[in-house]
Formats: structure tokens, C-alpha cells, sequence
């Protein structure tokens, strides 16, 4: 069961129509790196074994370790770079682009596995077509079925992980039948990939996850049991393996990048961050052992190499941007280059960070240059409202056009979580009012705010008017790392207590600085004693609505003082200026509202 739910949650971040969306650099380094890499690590081992070196007594034993050591470990990577934060910038979409073609690989393997002692074209055709029905069974559903079926039980969050588990299992049992004879991994597998494209993936990710840990526990610690005490050879062998993968992920990964114009830094980091084996090798030896193509020695060597290189990325993932530097310094040192000259193409300067780029060095180009050298305040000023310029510009180049505000410009781009730096956790009240606020007095902030919350009602009103949201469980920190890549600045928690499931304001202070140690948590309190504990709990704010409404009539009397206790007619013209202030919230807040 391990084994079943880790595929399913592996299928569950392996979203197909992301790839459709990706560059070439990703698109042919994700479909050569496996072929490659696994490739030459089994010639290699081969002759490794031919001259003394053994990797087990099975008949495969060197193709299999030299096979599974060419896949990366998709649950390593996305945990250390969730907390990196570093989801969203470019070597980690580089990096997750090529791990999703890896598990697309590790399908061929699964599926060619069963006929590996006797690889006829017709069983291999065979298997390979009752996939495609599989999928296209698991497709269908995906499309007719399950939506309604989901949708339905969005509101209640357990039963919407009971439905998506029952999911994986009826595509598991169909699997099994006789005349398809697949795995019930497989299956696993495929039916996370099929749930992917749904807005609750982020949430069945974060649930399942203790459900599985328990199970994949339990199989490893069966898994540990048939195997005899390591000796020191087996240990070796393990140090060899993952010196040999640590030097052919530079071939198959690096390389192909700089070949593909990806760069050296953007290839180097790339490459650092898959210096890892994937817990699909234990899995692949596993059946590999049930099949006979194995023994436990090879199975001991792969677990020795999974643990040596699992622990030793976990530091390079960490160093990889100062690895990188230094390396790139060694090699211009070696070169006979000045340091920083050479390596990237002229990008040692770091060209991520520039963002104006000058085509030629003509007489404009040196005199701008000359300008921004002796009045750099005007330099800093036109950089920082850079994006402000531009949307003016855009704004006034669609208007000479003849295209509404906003038509084509940045594609779209303005969904994406790295520019949104404000997430609302829960959708209730407050948050009502302060997008209708928000909607009616500054629309420009709507692109920089982001929803989570397990209404699904709300959320495609919410999209229309350019706020961003994700389905989730906000008690959960799996789940919000899943459902928001990126780092906030500012994380408000606007329900209160009372209205809260499973988790107080307190306690979501806790998960927003566990997920985002960085960010500035406003929360909600409903009485003075809360508001202490909130604030020595690490709220960076906290709201109570009574204090609230107090402050605000204060200012209301203050400010307007001599309407407020001037004769009866300014009074009443007062008060009214007040109720069509609220008329315009009132109308800017019908899109929350079903």
C-alpha cells in the first residue's frame, strides 16, 4: 500500500498540460537525460562487473542499477526547494520540468518490466496498448465523472480524500484484471496523473501524505527485514554507484542544457539539484526481486546508494548557487581566464537581475549610458517604477490600437504566484469586504492577492476579477506549501475562531511562519486576552473587530466634527455621504456572492 499511494501522490504533481507550456531547453533535456544517463551507467556497470565488480547475483543486476540510478528523487527535490523557496524561479522549473519526464520514463520501465526476461515485440505491444486503454478509461472518468463527483464533495474535505483514494483503487482493480494484467502501481500512477489537472491535487497531496508515510514506513521496514547485514563491500559498491551517478548526471543533464542555449549557472544548478537517486529505484527492485531478475545484494547496494546521495543532496541543494561559483572560478582559473570572465557566455553578471537590455552600443546608447553614469538618483527612480512605465505604456499603445485595456500584454503571465506577495488563508467575511474594498478603490492590488480556501463556489468569480486562488485545507502546512509556490510578504488570517475547522488563529500564525518564515501574519482575535497570546505566538498583527469599529467611529466623529455636532441638516448629509460609500462597496461585493 506504501508503494501504491506514493505512486499516486507522485502522479498528482505530474501535471501533462504543464508541459505543453515548457521551452525546448526543458522539452528535450527532460526526454534525453534518462536515455542517456541510463545509457551509459549500464555499459559502465557492465564492464564494472565483467572485470570483478559485482552488483548482485541476478541475471540483471548491473543493467537494473545502472537503470533506476538514472532517475531523480521527485520527493527530495520539491521538498528542499519548496523550502528554498525556490518553486517558481527558473533552474527549479527547469528542475521539476525534468523530473515530471523522469516519471514518465520510470511508466516505460514499469511497463516493460514484466516482460524483461522474455522481451517479445508482442507482449511489449501488448502492455504498451493496455496502458493507452488504462489511461484513456482513466481520461474519460477524469473528464465526465469525477468533476461532478468531486465538486460535490469539495465541501466537506474528508470525504473528498475518501472519494480520491476509492479513485486510485477502482483504477487499481481495473488494472488487475486478467485480460489487462497491469500493476496496481502503475495504475497508481496513472490515476494520480489523471486527478493533476483538478484544483484539489494540492489538497489530496497534503492528506495522503500521512497515510502514506505510515504504509511506505511499513514497507520499508519489510523491505529491511529480507535483507542480510551489509557488508563492508556492499557499502563500497554503494559509494561507487553514486560517484558514478554524481558524474554522469553532468553528461546528461548540464551538458545538454549548455548544448540547448540554457546556460552554464541555469545547467550547473540544474544538475546539483537532481544529484540524487528516486525512491522509484526501491520501487523498480522491488518487483524486480518478485520477478527474479534480482537478488537482495543488488537491492542492498541501491539502498545504500539512495541513502549516501539523499543525504549528501540535501547539502548541495543547500550550497548549489556557491558550488556553482566556485567551480565557474576553478574553471576560468584553469582556462588561464579572469575571474568571472567566460563562464555562463557574459553571464556572470548576473544577467537575471537586469532587466533593461540594450541592443547595440550606437551614440544613444553611450550617452544613455554617460546619463545613468552621472545622474544615477534618475537611474534608481526610472528602475524602480520600471513596471509602472511599462503599464502605461502598454495601457497607451492598446488605446492608439483599438484594443481593450490590458489585451495583450505579458500573456497571462500575471496569474503566476511569484507576483502575488499577499495571501488571504479562508475567504469568509472580512475577506468579502476587503476585496470589494480593494475591487472599488485600488483594482491594481487584486493581481497581487491570493486565495485559499475550500469553497470552490467563489473561486471562478474570484478569477474573473484577477485574484488568483488554490483549493485547500489552511490547517495544513503540506497543503499550503502545495497550494501557494512562492514566498508572501504579508499572509491574513481574517476568521475568527468560532468559524475556524480544525486549527485557531493561533495555530495558523504557526503554520504560515513554519511555511513562510519570512512573512508578516495578520490574524484575528475576539478579545484582548487572544490578542496577547496571538502577539507572543509571532503575529506580526492582530485584528479585533470591536476595537476596529470603535477606531472607525472615532475617525468618523474626529474628522467630521462639525457635520457630527452641527444642526440636523448636516448630520443627515453626513450620514448620507457615509451610505453611498457603502452603496459602491455594496455593488463592488456582488461577485462574491453565489
Amino acid at each position: 500500500l506504501g508503494l501504491i499511494f506514493l505512486l499516486f501522490m507522485i502522479g498528482l504533481e505530474l501535471d501533462v498540460q504543464a508541459l505543453l507550456k515548457m521551452g525546448k531547453v526543458v522539452l528535450v533535456t527532460g526526454l534525453m537525460q534518462f536515455p542517456i544517463c541510463a545509457g551509459i551507467q549500464i555499459m559502465l556497470f557492465n564492464v564494472l562487473q565483467m572485470i570483478g565488480l559485482s552488483f548482485g547475483t541476478g541475471p540483471y543486476s548491473a543493467m537494473y542499477v545502472g537503470m533506476v540510478c538514472a532517475i531523480s528523487s521527485t520527493m527530495i527535490v520539491v521538498k528542499l526547494l519548496g523550502e528554498k523557496g525556490e518553486m517558481e524561479s527558473q533552474p527549479g522549473r527547469l528542475t521539476i520540468g525534468i523530473l515530471i519526464f523522469q516519471d514518465i520514463w520510470a511508466i516505460v520501465v514499469l511497463a516493460i518490466q514484466p516482460n524483461l526476461a522474455s522481451p517479445e515485440i508482442v507482449g511489449i505491444l501488448k502492455t504498451f496498448g493496455m496502458i493507452f486503454v488504462l489511461i484513456c478509461i482513466a481520461m474519460a472518468y477524469a473528464k465526465f465523472i469525477m468533476p461532478a463527483m468531486l465538486y460535490h464533495s469539495s465541501r466537506n474535505i474528508e470525504s473528498m480524500l475518501i472519494m480520491s483514494l476509492a479513485w486510485c483503487f477502482f483504477l487499481g482493480i481495473v488494472a488487475i484484471l486478467p485480460f489487462i494484467g497491469l500493476s496496481m502501481e502503475l495504475a497508481a500512477l496513472i490515476a494520480g496523473v489523471a486527478l493533476a489537472t483538478f484544483p484539489y491535487s494540492a489538497e489530496f497531496n497534503g492528506k495522503i501524505k500521512y497515510i502514506r508515510d505510515f504504509f511506505i514506513t511499513l514497507f520499508f521496514a519489510g523491505l529491511g527485514m529480507q535483507i542480510p547485514m551489509p557488508s563492508i563491500g556492499a557499502i563500497a559498491t554503494g559509494f561507487v554507484v553514486a560517484v558514478v551517478v554524481l558524474i554522469f548526471r553532468w553528461l546528461g543533464i548540464f551538458l545538454l542544457v549548455v548544448l540547448m542555449g540554457g546556460g552554464a549557472k541555469l545547467g550547473a544548478i540544474a544538475t546539483l539539484n537532481l544529484s540524487q537517486v528516486s525512491e522509484f529505484a526501491l520501487v523498480i527492485c522491488s518487483l524486480g526481486m518478485g520477478f527474479g531478475h534480482i537478488n537482495t545484494d543488488t537491492m542492498t547496494i541501491i539502498i545504500w546508494t539512495f541513502a549516501i546521495l539523499a543525504i549528501a543532496s540535501s547539502y548541495i541543494m543547500g550550497y548549489s548557487l556557491q558550488i556553482y561559483k566556485k567551480a565557474a572560478a576553478l574553471g576560468n582559473k584553469l582556462r588561464g581566464r579572469p575571474e568571472g570572465e567566460g563562464s555562463d557566455h557574459g553571464h556572470d553578471d548576473h544577467g537575471d537581475h537586469r532587466d533593461i537590455l540594450l541592443l547595440g552600443y550606437h551614440k544613444v546608447a553611450f550617452m544613455l549610458v554617460a546619463e545613468m553614469k552621472a545622474s544615477p538618483p534618475s537611474y534608481l527612480y526610472i528602475m524602480g517604477y520600471n513596471m509602472a512605465i511599462y503599464k502605461k505604456a502598454a495601457a497607451l499603445a492598446n488605446k492608439l490600437r483599438g484594443r481593450p485595456e490590458g489585451e495583450g500584454s505579458d500573456h497571462g503571465h500575471d496569474d503566476h504566484h511569484d507576483h502575488r506577495d499577499i495571501l488571504l488563508l479562508g475567504y469568509h467575511k472580512v475577506a468579502f469586504m476587503l476585496v470589494a474594498e480593494m475591487k472599488a478603490k485600488s483594482p491594481q492590488l487584486l493581481k497581487r492577492i491570493h486565495v485559499v480556501d475550500f469553497n470552490q463556489d467563489v473561486m471562478p468569480k474570484l478569477r474573473a476579477i484577477g485574484v488568483s486562488c488554490s483549493y485547500g485545507d489552511i490547517s495544513s502546512p503540506d497543503v499550503l506549501e502545495h497550494a501557494f509556490h512562492g514566498a508572501p510578504k504579508i499572509v491574513i488570517a481574517s476568521i475568527p475562531d468560532w468559524a475556524l475547522r480544525g486549527i485557531d488563529n493561533e495555530g495558523l500564525v504557526k503554520v504560515s511562519k513554519k511555511v513562510w518564515p519570512s512573512c508578516h501574519v495578520i490574524v484575528t482575535a475576539d478579545n484582548p486576552e487572544q490578542t496577547v497570546r496571538l502577539y507572543k505566538a509571532g503575529a506580526d498583527y492582530v485584528l479585533r473587530m470591536a476595537k476596529l469599529c470603535a477606531e472607525r467611529l472615532h475617525e468618523v466623529l474626529t474628522e467630521n466634527s462639525q457635520q457630527a455636532f452641527g444642526d440636523e441638516g448636516e448630520l443627515a448629509e453626513l450620514f448620507s455621504y457615509f451610505k453611498d460609500k457603502d452603496k459602491v462597496l455594496r455593488s463592488s461585493k456582488g461577485f462574491v456572492e453565489g
